[in-house]
């Protein structure tokens, strides 16, 4: 079973008080027309540089969205969660079912659902996971909502809870929900509320004793059923990596007839470097590696961990020769267990059939420190570092080897200081091309993002680019929702981000979408100045929710984009921003965090 649902759950009562109610659109149509008119540009943007640091669209941070068809919020008056929710979503499958814990003390968010593999579900979500035996009897009807459920809390209480109650039916006419301080220093959240009613039963028992819940004005407890959908900018850090060619061009969608002579199309005769297939056979068939080193631990825990290096033969993109190559005089990591298993799975990889050639790659094995009381032990994980691979004579001109980073894994070659630029920025990206040259022409490729998730896994996804004349998508998509960053082409050579969509299973229209006016620069390549971006995010068909700029610019170390709400108010006090680098390897580093009010 997957899962697809995250973030925060606000509580919503409209008759008791303005602290609880939601609010309307933050500006109203007209005042939208104004700001977002069609293909404003920046005034006196200039570009520099020979070429783009990726042929891949850089995602400068992560838009989430997710919709409940049924939320449950109570509110405890004491213990160790602010609130608790368990909330229902439309799946494939069938509905499903996730409790989320709300810290009292900090505000941060806890997933947990009956789901095995929960880290890969909207990895782009900065929020802890854990994986329980969450049992639901869902008894709702067309005309009452009643569910009860068991689990374990993410502090070892045993969890029963009962909810009944009339359905939340009748739509609001101001649905702009306030996040309070949940998950304040992870997301910057807007929330559509179209429908709440007060729960007449809510019974939550933990570890055998009942949970009080407070008061609202005194007078109502705080028990409800909604009706919720939430989107917004995540916190994370995440790595982004070019692999194949993008699919079309400017002729892109046209029908074309191909005959069994003919000659292959580019886009067909296209194919990623014999050094980017091999990292992409080793990041495909990582899996193992760790599956090898968490078992061995199992067996032994005492082994230390450490920097180890593997070398292998690729006849037809086939291994042979999976052997242990710790160079001599280094202190490596050595386990004879964890060598046989891992040479033993080299064995079974496989890589695109044209690489032939000799590969060593070095993985950093890690034992997980041990947790601190009341915390979720961290399973043991391996660093992907960096290798070299030598084609076999007579295939290419041998590949540069590549660069090994410094110990946690690839790293971006950061100066200190964060100071802006200088006029002459060929430092950084190559000189300026002469002002009657072409300009380049855009070479573009899909990508993968590896995220790294609170529990220090990692997870990677898929995103596929295509171009169609001078509009250029990134998509990444689950069985449950997708998102889609469009960036206009400028030039034939810069992509300038437009808008950000996340849609969802079910939903006629988009969770999430957020509109850039005018298009965030291209951060690939250096540009003049500090250039601000106006932005508004609508939620679930419903427009302007909230509004802000998104501010781009270069420092010595990379570039940078702020982006802060001016309205609504809980928006506001959560600016985001996005560290960009570049380690020279076709790869971006994105860090996202919240800054300063």
């Amino acid at each position: 079973m997957r899962l697809v649902a995250m973030g925060l759950m606000p509580l919503v009562l409209m008759s008791c008080g303005a602290k609880y109610k939601p609010t309307g659109p933050v500006i109203g149509d007209y005042e939208r027309a104004f700001q977002f008119p069609v293909n404003r540009p920046h005034e006196g943007l200039s570009y520099t540089g020979r070429a783009p640091a990726t042929e891949a669209p850089v995602l400068p941070f992560m838009v989430f969205g997710a919709a409940f068809d049924l939320d449950f919020v109570v509110m405890p008056r004491n213990g160790d969660f602010d609130m608790l929710e368990y909330a229902r979503i439309a799946a494939p499958k069938g509905p499903m079912w996730l409790a989320l814990e709300t810290s009292a003390d900090s505000g941060d968010q806890t997933i947990l659902a009956n789901v095995d593999d929960i880290d890969t579900f909207m990895p782009e979500l900065p929020l802890r996971r854990q994986s329980v035996n969450l049992q639901v009897d869902d008894r709702c009807t067309e005309f009452t909502v009643d569910v009860s459920l068991s689990y374990t809390s993410s502090n070892g209480e045993r969890v029963e809870a009962e909810m009944v109650g009339d359905p939340p039916l009748r739509t609001q006419s101001k649905r702009n929900g306030k996040t309070f301080d949940h998950s304040q220093n992870q997301l910057m959240a807007v929330l559509d509320i179209p429908a709440s009613h007060s729960l007449f039963k809510a019974n939550v028992q933990a570890d055998g004793k009942g949970v009080g819940f407070r008061k609202i004005g005194g007078i109502v407890p705080g028990q409800f059923v909604l009706n919720q959908v939430q989107g917004g900018i995540a916190s994370g850090r995440y790595v982004l990596a070019s692999t194949e060619p993008a699919a079309g061009g400017a002729s892109f969608g046209e029908v074309v007839l191909h005959t069994p002579d003919a000659a292959p199309s580019e886009a067909e005769a296209a194919k990623p470097a014999p050094d980017m297939l091999v990292r992409m056979g080793v990041a495909k068939n990582f899996p193992k590696v760790l599956g090898c080193w968490r078992t061995r631990l199992a067996e032994q825990a005492d082994l230390p961990g450490g920097s180890s290096r593997y070398s292998w033969t690729l006849t037809g993109g086939k291994v042979s020769e999976a052997a242990l190559a710790n160079p001599a005089g280094e202190e490596r990591f050595a386990d004879e267990g964890l060598t046989t298993c891992v040479t033993e799975a080299m064995g079974g990889w496989a890589f695109d059939a044209s690489v032939n050639g000799t590969v060593w790659w070095d993985f950093t094995f890690e034992v997980p420190p041990a947790p601190a009381e009341g915390e979720e032990p961290v399973e043991a994980g391996v660093q992907i570092n960096e290798g070299e691979f030598t084609e076999a004579a007579g295939a290419m001109e041998e590949a540069p080897p590549m660069e090994a980073p410094a110990e946690g894994g690839t790293t971006v070659k950061r100066p200190a200081g964060e100071d802006e630029l200088p006029d002459d920025m060929s430092d950084v990206m190559g000189e300026e091309p002469a002002a009657d040259a072409p300009a380049p022409e855009a070479k573009l490729s899909s990508f993968t993002t590896t995220h790294l998730m609170p529990n220090g896994n990692r997870v990677e996804q898929q995103w596929l680019v295509s171009r169609q004349g001078d509009r250029v998508i990134a998509r990444q998509t689950s069985e449950l929702r997708s998102i889609t960053y469009n960036y206009r082409l400028v030039s034939e050579a810069f992509l300038e981000l437009v808008s950000i969509t996340v849609e969802q299973y079910g939903r006629a229209t988009p969770v999430t979408a957020v509109t850039f006016n005018p298009p965030i620069p291209d951060v690939r390549w250096p540009f003049n100045g500090r250039r601000s971006s106006s932005f508004v995010i609508d939620v679930n068909g419903q427009e302007n929710y909230a509004v802000g700029t998104a501010e781009a610019f270069w420092t010595e170390s990379g570039p940078r984009v702020k982006v802060t709400a001016s309205d609504p108010e809980w928006a506001a006090a959560r600016p985001m921003l996005a560290k960009i680098g570049f380690p020279g390897d076709g790869t971006a580093e994105i860090v996202v965090e919240r800054t300063g009010e």
